[in-house]
This record gives C-alpha cells, structure tokens and sequence, in this order.
C-alpha cells in the first residue's frame, strides 16, 4: 500500500513540474523565448522583431545557443540544432525568423523543450525594419503559438493509442503476437499539417532591402550567423552662417576681428552600431569653415588692408551611448569623446596673427526622439580643454598655453525617408586663455545650419 501511495505521490509531482515547465506564465514567470535569425536576415529587422514578441514573453541572451552551434559545427537554424540543442536553452518556446527573398520573412514558432515546430508566418518587411502592422502580426501569431505550446498535455512525441480490447477470446488467431486474426495491421496516427498564420500584406512602395552579403559570410565561416546589430552610417552636407569674434590683449592694447555673420558650410561623416539592447556604440567626424570671409583693417598711420580668412573647426571622436529602453525609438543619454580644433588663418596677417587652439573635447549630448523617431531632437552641453596655444598668440598677446572652452549645441533632424533627412544644427563656443595682462584672450564661434543628411 506504502508503494502505491509513493508511486501516486511521485505522478503527482512529475505532473505538476511538467506542466510549470511547459507553462512557466502560469507559475508566475514570463514565458522565456529564443529569437535565433538566419543568415539573410537583417539584425535591424532582428531587432523589430524581438521588439514585438516581447509583448508575449521574454526574449533570452541567443549568445549561449549560437556559441554551441558554432562548436558543433551546425547552422543554427538547423533542424538538429534546433532539436539538440534548443532544449539545452530551458525556453518556452523558439522562434526561428528566416528570409525567402524579395523582403519577405519566414517566422517558425517551436515549442522550446523538444524544438518541434507548432506554427509558421511569412511576413513583409520595406527597407531595414519592420512596420508597426507587421509587428502587430509577429505578436498575434506569437501569442497563438504560445497558446498552442501551453496548452500540449506533453512536449514529447503523442504515446502510441492503446490497441483494441478483444471482445471475445474465439477472435484471436493462434498467432505468436496474439492480434485478431480478422483484424488489420493497426495504423500509426498520421501526423497534422503545422498551421500556417495569416501572411502579412505587402506595403505600398514595398522593396527589398536586405544586409545578406555580411551575414553570409559570417556564417560561412563560423556555421552561424553574426549577431552583431548592423552599423548606421551617414553622411552630412550642410550651409549656413557663422561668425567669429576675437579679443587679443597686447602692450600696444587690444586687438579685435570681429568676423560675421558669413556664409559658412558643414560636412560631417558618423556611423553608430548598436552593441547591446541598450548600448550603443559610434564615431564621428565634422568640419565646419566659413565660405568667402573678407577681414577689412587699417593699422593707425597705415593702409587699409583686405585679406581672405578662414575661420574654421574640426572635430573628431567616439559617440558611447545608453538607451532608456530596447527601442531603437528610445531617449538616448549619449556623449561625445574626442579632440577638437579651432583656428583663424588671414592670407595676409592682421594685428591678431593667424592661431590655432586644440585640445581634448567632452560634450554629454541627449537625443529624445519624436513621432516614432522621424524626428530626433538633440541637446549637447560641451567642454573643451585647450592644451595647445599657438605661438604667435604667445609672441603677440603674451599667452598662456593652455585655456578652457564652454560651449552647447543643439539640433533638430527631420528623416524624410529611410534614407534621406535634414538637420538644423546649431552651436556656439566660448574660449578663454589667459594673458599676462590679467585680461584673457577670448575667442567666441558660432555655426547655424541646414544640412541634407544621406543615411546608409
């Protein structure tokens, strides 16, 4: 009887382990599922996809999983890695996102215990993301996998059905296996189709676009697709107005330029990749001059004299930044780490010779992105160490050589199309480098513009 009892209470309990681990939601946790992507799929898209199933469940680190496949040598979206070594992963369920050409993906809902697929989804995809429609159906068709996979008595394969009881002893043969002499061969259960969800529809002006070539090759030589997220790169080309205003104190008393306001230009080169959900990591380099500046000045006793100048800076650096959340359309608290250069070069020299101050550059910049990221609006307070003073300011004007730069910008991008955008930019920075006649040197520069922006 003892037997009995402890042979009922072990059921009992591998029953219920079973059903906390085909159904975690119901024991409180998140279901937990694996996001795997093929070769041919772009990480962007990747990304919009997980965006959308985490509206049903928890996505997972896919590190552990695409780390195993490389070592045994098998695609990840294989069957026997999916079988083998997706229940290694403890999952709710697997999502397997594939592409089938001309922007369309193939979406394979699996159960996460065995790997065995319970339903498929084509979906549409226009450029490197997803619509929000297509989205929408990514979650629809998840939840109704998920449905599916909680509500399997058993992950494993269906047991046989149990054969016929016989009626009555005289309709057995005296066969070895005892089957009924009338009775046909039993018929193993013939396996259903995998539904199919609801395709999505293609989108007007839809094209194919797809970052295939990298990740084929990645996969050709590992066995398994990269998983890092696609670089964003982008060319700047803008005009506009600046001006530039120089104090220089001297024994023969101050000398000033005052520059401005004259047509200026901008051209500027930045990629950013995201390294994480949430952190991101980029470069930039920017270039601003003015365009035909014409310094007038008459030396007392002297000639009026016209020359060309130059006012101009440069900018180069690394741009780390933290995304609130896992949308690409999050608030991104960012900065800006690197070196900038700031100089004034007359053909012909003036009483304020030509210079340049550079030096180490921080500046904490915040993105807040509106309406669904077609317009991102940035705020970037600047510090700017001056470690370089040029000599002729030190001859002329008894210069320090260091000073300090305290600046802000600000700037407003508008995106057009994936592609295509504008900016209106503006900045303005304030230098100061100290003199021996207790009055610094200051140099202020402001830039505004209006730049067509090309993201590739």
């Amino acid at each position: 009887m003892r037997t009995f009892v402890g042979f009922v209470q072990l059921t009992a309990a591998l029953l219920a382990v079973s059903w906390l681990w085909a159904s975690p939601a119901a024991a409180g946790f998140a279901p937990r599922l694996l996001v795997v992507r093929g070769p041919d799929v772009p990480a962007s898209v990747r990304s919009d996809a997980t965006e959308a199933l985490s509206s049903v469940g928890e996505p997972v680190d896919s590190g552990e999983y695409l780390q195993a496949a490389r070592d045994q040598g098998l695609p990840p979206t294989s069957e026997d890695a999916l079988q083998t070594l997706g229940p290694a992963q403890y999952v709710t369920m697997i999502v397997v996102i594939e592409g089938t050409g001309a922007g369309q993906l193939h979406l394979t809902y699996r159960e996460g215990h065995g790997g065995t697929p319970v339903l498929q989804q084509e979906v549409a995809y226009r450029g490197k993301h997803l619509s929000a429609q297509a989205q929408a159906q990514i979650s629809e068709a998840a939840q109704q996998a998920l449905d599916q996979v909680r509500g399997k008595p058993s992950v494993r394969a269906p047991a046989a059905a149990p054969a016929p009881a016989p009626s009555s002893p005289s309709r057995f043969s005296s066969g070895r296996f005892g089957r009924p002499a009338a009775q046909p061969e039993p018929v193993p259960p013939q396996e259903e189709p995998m539904p199919m969800a609801p395709a999505a529809a293609p989108e007007p002006g839809f094209g194919a676009e797809s970052s295939a070539a990298p990740e084929a090759a990645a996969m050709a030589e590992t066995g398994a697709p990269s998983e890092n997220r696609p670089l964003d790169a982008g060319l700047d080309l803008g005009l506009g107005i600046g001006t530039r205003d120089v104090r220089l104190p001297s024994s023969a008393g101050d000398r000033t330029f005052n520059g401005g306001p004259f047509p200026s230009f901008a051209i500027a080169v930045h990629a950013e990749s995201a390294l994480s959900d949430h952190v991101l990591f980029g470069a930039r380099v920017r270039y601003d001059s003015s365009l035909g500046l014409v310094a007038h000045e008459k030396p007392a006793n002297g000639a009026m004299k016209d020359t060309s100048v130059r006012a101009s800076r440069v900018e180069l650096g690394v741009t780390p930044g933290l995304r609130f959340t896992k949308s690409k359309d999050s608030v991104v608290l960012g900065a800006f780490v690197g070196w900038g250069i700031r100089g004034l070069r007359p053909v012909i020299d003036l009483s304020i010779p030509g210079y340049m101050l550079h030096g180490p550059m921080l500046r904490a910049e915040l993105r807040i992105p509106i309406a669904s990221g077609k317009v991102v609006l940035r705020l970037a307070p600047e510090l700017h160490g001056l470690v370089y003073v040029s000599g002729a300011l030190q001859t002329v004007g008894d210069a320090g050589s260091g000073g300090l730069a305290v600046g802000a910008e600000a700037s407003l991008r508008i995106a057009a199309s994936e592609l295509m955008g504008i900016e209106f930019a503006y900045r303005e920075s304030h230098a100061s480098v100290a003199t021996a006649w207790g009055v610094p040197l200051t140099d202020v520069e402001r830039f505004a513009s209006l730049a067509a922006v090309v993201q590739y």
